[in-house]
């Protein structure tokens, strides 16, 4: 080429790299995926005490254990409030 001309870009690009995705393994294989889309997991149907019942209806005694239930003053810092469970 004669000086003064210029290379097209085109002449000095190289081959393209090849995506990393073609090189990943998959996380799992063709046959567990068509495992899991054939049998989904079960969705956790949550405690039967409650089934059919308008969550609205149910009161907090229902609920909660009293035992768990602890009280702290309002100046109580939230480190010391969580201890009070340890202490009794």
């Amino acid at each position: 080429m004669p000086h003064g001309q210029r290379h097209s870009i085109s002449e000095h690009i190289r081959g393209v790299p090849p995506s990393p995705r073609s090189q990943r393994q998959p996380s799992f294989s063709a046959s567990a995926f068509q495992d899991l889309l054939n049998n989904p997991p079960l969705a956790n149907k949550g405690d039967d005490t409650f089934a059919g019942r308008d969550w609205k209806t149910v009161q907090v005694n229902e609920i909660i254990d009293a035992t768990e239930v602890h009280w702290v003053e309002n100046s109580t810092s939230v480190e010391d409030a969580t201890n009070v469970c340890c202490s009794f």
